[in-house]
Formats: C-alpha cells, structure tokens, sequence
C-alpha cells in the first residue's frame, strides 16, 4: 500500500492535503465567529426591545397614577402668560424715553427726561428698570440718544453696573396738547365753588324728606 499524500500542482506550487484542512478549518472558524457574533447582536436586539416595552408600560402606569398633576404647571403657565406679556408691555410703555424727553435737536435730553431716567434706574423695581429709548430719523440721532441716556443712568449706578438700554420704535400713548388744554380750561371754568352748602332748619329738612 502506497503511503504517498496526494498532491496536487499548480503551476510552480503544490497544494498539499494539509493545507486543504488548514484552509478548512479557517473557513470553519470565520464561520463560527461570525454566527456567534450574529447571535449575540440579536440577543442584544431582542433584550433591548423587551427592556423598552417594559418600560413604556411602566411610565404609562406613573403617568395614569399622577395624572393630571403632570400638566397643571404647564397650563398655569400658560393661563398666566397674558398677564405676563401685559406687565412687560406696561413697564415698556413706563419705562419709554420718548421724544418728547429730547431737546429740540432730538440728541439731548431735557430735564423731564433726565429725572425719568432717574426713576428709573432708582426707583422702578428691580426686575423692570430697563430703559426703552426711542428710535430716532435716522442711526445718528439714535445712537446719540442712548448715548445720553447712558451717561444720565451711569451717575447713579455704580461703577461696575451698566444701564440696561434698550431702542425701540413704539410710540407714547397721548393726547395732543391743544385737546388737553380745552379739556383741562373746560374743567376748570365749569368747577364748583369748594364751600358746603347752607345749614336748614328742622322744617326745610321735614319738607326735603317728605319729597
């Protein structure tokens, strides 16, 4: 009996039987690892899944149990908003350097503008002492506003504050002045003297009462 492995030649090298089962164990083991790592993915998939459904049940069951407690700070909140945004648009309209607070020149403040800036950095509450300057024509005219404005509000801040400024272009709510003073002169003409009016006697007050 013939003891001679067999092999096989191509071209210049031979392809022994030992190679084939190196080469088949090889594919065997490539095999191998990648099914395990195939079902370790799945497992891992699978559990993940599990674990999220679980889950899901669980903040379903806390948020039936506390309901409606969850969503009442939400709607008080916005059931609040409204007042919210009429405070802030009041304090804005409070709070407004206008242009009757500038001179002639429009750069300028004026006394009346300078004493409500002064209310305003000292006087106002602290969560509202923004100060809303008004647009000017033109970016020149602005820029020299704030600019005024921020070297009244420096004088009474210390020295590491800085005046909250703010440029906007809403107007005052007012009257012109000519209706005020007809108003006002119409009040005035039509006023009563301030005295009381005369004692009466007990007869004028039965008759009065009997009316």
């Amino acid at each position: 009996m013939d003891d001679t492995i067999p092999t096989a030649e191509f071209g210049d090298s031979v392809i022994t039987h030992e190679d084939k089962e190196m080469s088949r164990s090889f594919a065997l083991l490539v095999c191998s690892v990648t099914l395990w790592a195939y079902t370790a993915y799945s497992d891992s998939v699978f559990a993940q899944g599990v674990k999220g459904f679980f889950h899901s049940i669980k903040v379903d069951a806390v948020r039936n149990a506390c309901w409606p407690d969850a969503f009442v700070p939400a709607d008080r909140t916005n059931a609040r908003l409204p007042f919210v945004i009429m405070v802030h648009n009041g304090w804005k309209r409070q709070n407004l350097i206008a242009d009757h607070y500038f001179a002639e020149d429009g750069k300028t403040l004026t006394d009346a503008g300078k004493r409500q800036v002064q209310w305003i950095v000292t006087q106002a509450p602290l969560s509202h002492r923004a100060i809303y300057v008004k647009e000017g024509e033109d970016a020149t005219i602005t820029e020299a506003r704030v600019k005024a404005v921020g070297e009244v509000a420096s004088k009474y801040l210390g020295p590491e504050q800085k005046p909250d400024i703010r440029v906007t272009n809403i107007s005052p709510p007012g009257w012109p002045a000519e209706l005020v003073d007809t108003v006002e002169r119409a009040y005035l003409k039509t006023m009563p003297d301030p005295r009381l009016p005369a004692r009466s006697s007990n007869s004028e007050a039965q008759v009065e009462l009997s009316n």
